[in-house]
């Protein structure tokens, strides 16, 4: 009876097991909890419950919108249902609804999605994954409307049924009490539930209430996620498209088992992206390898740089890969935009692999080693022609000497060989009234001068001076002396 009475138990556990997860819904808060590119709730959706309603808003630019709700704290094993209603009030327009489960540290572990196609009236939907990966701590509800123009779907009535944290299941402990027989049974049962989370949410003691025991649902931005699945080896996980069908093919491929395959049936321009959060301070680029089949008119590569965390609103820059590639040929091409800078402020970018039909016709790439992350700027060196050799800057930098002539030092010697004139006929001339004679220097300077061979020079202007200065004191000294000898 003691077993009996433990699988009742634990039936009545598994009735009750589901919790509404989600928070606001029905959008009667407006846009509280939730994330979203191009998402509104002052659109014009009617609410088919309450007053409110939650619309995509899809722009013929930018072709996507996208409401998202993060939930911490999913630890609990079992199964996660989404379910809601949608509308296309406007446009022609595919809603993807997703459920994207991440580790601790942000990581993707894995994503259940389901493309719907929405009427003219509110019809229900439902996305259920059977099993959330036994790590994953962090759950994102994404639901997301691409279209080739502008179009608007509605949304209502959401709602998410999961498990509750496995610390809010203390049945277990109240069968191990009742029957000790039990509590060997139901000890296995209880270690199947991730335990560990007790270490993030502690156990209050009976009957307190604890906030932190009833996960609340946090807006965390979509780019919290790093660049992941560059092969495709996990199917599509971790990449979104605009346009077209998204899809892994097993060939033709480059590495590893699969590789992505975009494919286009019109003529407007389609892409496979993911949304990275960005360092401004620091150089990212984006490579890869594609192949193009006949109908496509270019495929490259594209990084578009945005100020907000979840890369919505306008693009602040967008970098392409230095070349391209058309259809028809064959084999993987690789494809590089180079170490790019992000422009200031920019918070995080769209990596994109870029499809442009030549036609309406069918066209696909396919894509594989793709890659996005912290490059390195390597300065480019000077030219070589602009750098001399030492020798070179030594030689040019040495003015030559230019030669002493040889005319300019004879003058000199030539004036101090000449014979000084005595005081005597200085004296004589000053009485006869004669000029007196001036300085060899200034003879030699003057003759010089007017000759056209020079002018004065220092020693020319140094000589001039005492020979003046002489003469004066002579002619004094004349004049003093006649005197003197005539009293």
């Amino acid at each position: 009876m003691g077993l009996g009475f433990c699988a009742l138990l634990m039936a009545a556990a598994g009735g009750v097991a589901a919790d509404q997860r989600l928070e606001n819904g029905g959008f009667e808060d407006g846009s509280a909890n939730w994330a979203g590119v191009s998402f509104s709730t002052s659109s014009d959706c009617p609410a088919r419950s309450g007053d409110a309603a939650g619309g995509l808003v899809v722009d013929a630019d930018e072709g996507l919108a996208q409401a998202q709700q993060t939930i911490n704290g999913v630890i609990a094993a079992g199964a996660y249902t989404i379910e809601g209603y949608a509308l296309l009030l406007d446009g022609t327009a595919s809603l993807r609804v997703a459920l994207v489960w991440q580790d601790a540290g942000g990581e993707q572990l894995n994503q259940t999605t389901r493309v719907l196609t929405p009427s003219a009236s509110y019809a229900r939907f439902s996305l259920t994954e059977p099993a959330a990966p036994p790590n994953a701590r962090r759950l994102l509800v994404r639901l997301s409307a691409t279209s080739d123009g502008d179009a608007v779907i509605c949304l209502d009535g959401l709602s998410l049924e999961g498990p509750p944290p496995a610390t809010s299941t203390p049945v277990a402990t109240a069968t191990a009490t009742r029957t000790p027989t039990a509590t060997a049974t139901l000890t296995p049962t209880a270690t199947s539930v991730p335990v560990a989370v007790a270490t993030n949410t502690p156990i209050p003691p009976a009957g307190t209430s604890t906030p932190g025991l009833t996960p609340t649902a946090i807006v965390v931005a979509t780019p919290s996620l790093r660049f992941v699945n560059g092969g495709f080896e996990d199917d599509v996980t971790g990449w979104q498209k605009y346009g077209g069908e998204l899809d892994t093919v097993t060939a033709p491929r480059r590495n590893g088992s699969r590789a992505g395959a975009l494919t286009s049936a019109t003529t407007s321009t389609k892409w496979a992206y993911q949304v990275v959060a960005i360092d401004p301070d620091r150089a990212y680029e984006l490579a890869g390898y594609l192949q193009a089949d006949g109908g496509v008119g270019a495929a490259y590569l594209r990084i578009s740089w945005y100020e907000s965390a979840d890369g919505s609103g306008s693009a602040l820059a967008t970098d392409d890969s230095t070349s391209r590639i058309s259809g028809g040929g064959s084999g993987f091409t690789y494809l590089t935009t180079g170490p790019r800078t992000p422009p200031p402020g920019s918070r995080s970018a769209r990596v994109r692999v870029m499809l442009a039909p030549a036609g309406a016709a069918a066209a696909t790439i396919y894509m594989d080693d793709v890659s996005f992350g912290v490059a390195t700027l390597v300065a480019a060196p000077p030219p070589a022609s602009t750098v001399a050799a030492p020798d070179e800057v030594i030689e040019a930098a040495a003015p030559a000497i230019a030669p002493v002539a040889a005319t300019s030092i004879p003058t000199a010697a030539a004036s101090a060989s000449r014979t000084p004139t005595p005081f005597a006929q200085v004296a004589s001339s000053i009485q006869a009234g004669t000029p007196l004679p001036r300085p060899a220097a200034f003879l030699d300077s003057a003759t010089a001068t007017e000759s056209g061979a020079g002018g004065f020079d220092v020693f020319s202007a140094i000589g001039l001076a005492i020979g003046s200065a002489l003469a004066i004191v002579g002619f004094g000294g004349a004049l003093f002396y006649q005197r003197w000898r005539g009293t």
